[in-house]
């Protein structure tokens, strides 16, 4: 392969004496030269020059891979005055690797024919340019906020950056970062929609580049505006509520932000006015209110059917932080000798073995995990109750009323309580829908606020200042 060198130039010994006459006149080369050593894998155009005596046609040929285009005149052309110039076109180059062209000059005179010496040039291999990639792990965010990951990586650069629009991040954006690796934050809690477009770029030494996106959107849902009731409130339009359960943990408030303020979670059935007018029936629920006199938090059972009976407090019924709580709301099952009719709502604390009892008809009261219930903390004899077509898993400003007339009572900060195993009878099927949220609003803040709902599930947190 010692003929491909690169050599651009070539110069032949002198020619044959003038008054020799043997051997025969023969073509031959005085000098040979190409215009350029390389070309780039796109391609290019060599010039390829050369001298002659003796020659009355030239033709170049040309030899190389069988993927690279190759364009030249392919025949023999006059060169009688001594020089011989032709233009090679070589690319592009559509291997992966560079590829090597061999170059040669045939000369002819007559029958004789001779050629020039090789020479060669090289097509670059193509430069392969920067691939990236971007992943987040998660595309959505709720109102509430929470954590999120970017991931990055890139081949074949050597240099990268992340943006931000708008600006996750303090000082510059873009910001040069390492070209493989990860950026974590914590979103913020929101009351309006929010949407970042995030972009991993890497560039090679060559100056090519390439480029990945992401967006991530904090979305805010659209609850309906109460001034007192947070949580879910599911309708049936085609049949009465027959009973309504969960579970959810008696909260520790902050009594030091609101020393004399109350919050209250409960379920129920019926208790709704919409709009229009119209009602869902009256409200039977039972729960916990939670409340700071003075700083110190205090906490009670109680169950109500409002408007005919003002709300009845558990007196033997000790409720601390941290417990869990399973409440209910049903219409008994029976035969309708005795109980057809009746309603319980019942509220257990699964920590310390008590509930809260009451039936329609009959009274209310305390029972413990081995004792029946007895009603001696009062009668409901007289009381009955029609049902509803709504049921609530509410928490609530209980002392909305109040702050009226008591300028220091307020809304307590609860932290955020999850009320979970949600069960609703009488209705088939039936799912928790974003429509159904209700959220806390008092002159224009939002207090409180419920989660998207889970399957049988939802959460609401304290929003107010």
């Amino acid at each position: 392969m010692a003929a491909l060198a690169t050599s651009v130039g070539y110069t032949a010994s002198a020619p044959p004496s003038a008054a020799s006459t043997d051997p025969p006149v023969r073509p031959f080369v005085l000098g040979y030269q190409v215009s350029r050593r390389s070309v780039p894998a796109a391609g290019g155009t060599v010039a390829l020059t050369v001298r002659v005596g003796d020659t009355t046609e030239c033709r170049v040929r040309v030899t190389s891979h069988s993927a690279l285009s190759v364009s030249y005149r392919k025949r023999w052309l006059r060169c009688s005055n001594g020089r011989f110039t032709e233009s090679v076109t070589l690319g592009p180059n559509a291997t992966r690797s560079a590829v090597l062209t061999a170059l040669r000059v045939y000369l002819r005179r007559g029958t004789d024919t001779r050629w020039s010496p090789m020479g060669s040039v090289r097509v670059d291999a193509p430069t392969t340019g920067p691939t990236v990639r971007l992943s987040i792990s998660r595309s959505t965010l709720p109102s509430a906020g929470g954590p999120m990951t970017l991931t990055y990586s890139s081949t074949n650069a050597s240099v990268c950056w992340l943006t931000s629009d708008p600006s996750l991040w303090p000082g510059d954006s873009p910001v040069m970062v390492s070209c493989n690796g990860t950026y974590g934050a914590t979103i913020g809690a929101t009351k309006l929609e929010q949407l970042w477009t995030f972009t991993f770029g890497a560039m090679n030494s060559s100056g090519q580049s390439a480029t990945s996106t992401q967006t991530l959107t904090q979305t805010v849902l659209s609850f309906e505006q109460n001034p007192n009731w947070s949580g879910y409130v599911v309708r049936s339009r085609h049949a009465p509520i027959t009973e309504v359960s969960g579970q959810w943990t008696v909260p520790t408030l902050n009594c030091t932000a609101t020393p004399n303020a109350g919050a209250a979670m409960w379920l129920g059935i019926g208790g709704v006015q919409w709009r229009s007018g119209e009602t869902s029936g009256d409200l039977l629920q039972t729960g916990i209110k939670d409340g700071c006199v003075d700083g110190a938090q205090r906490d009670i059972g109680f169950w109500e059917e409002y408007p005919e009976v003002p709300e009845a407090d558990f007196i033997d019924f000790p409720v601390s932080p941290g417990d869990a709580i399973e409440a209910s709301v049903f219409q008994i099952a029976g035969d309708c000798t005795t109980t057809c009719g009746q309603w319980e709502t019942k509220v257990e604390d699964l920590d310390t073995g008590l509930s809260g009892e009451m039936i329609t008809g009959e009274g209310w009261g305390v029972a413990s995990s081995t004792d029946g219930v007895s009603f001696h903390e009062g009668s409901t004899v007289g009381l009955l109750y029609s049902g509803g077509t709504t049921a609530e898993w509410i928490l609530e400003d209980y002392l909305w009323n109040y702050k009226f007339h008591y300028s220091d009572e307020s809304f307590a900060d609860y932290g955020t309580v999850s009320f979970s195993d949600l069960w609703l009878g009488g209705v088939s099927p039936w799912s928790l829908t974003p429509s159904e949220g209700w959220e806390i609003t008092q002159g224009g803040d939002v207090l409180s606020r419920p989660s998207a709902p889970g399957k049988d599930w939802f959460s609401v947190r304290y929003t107010g200042a």
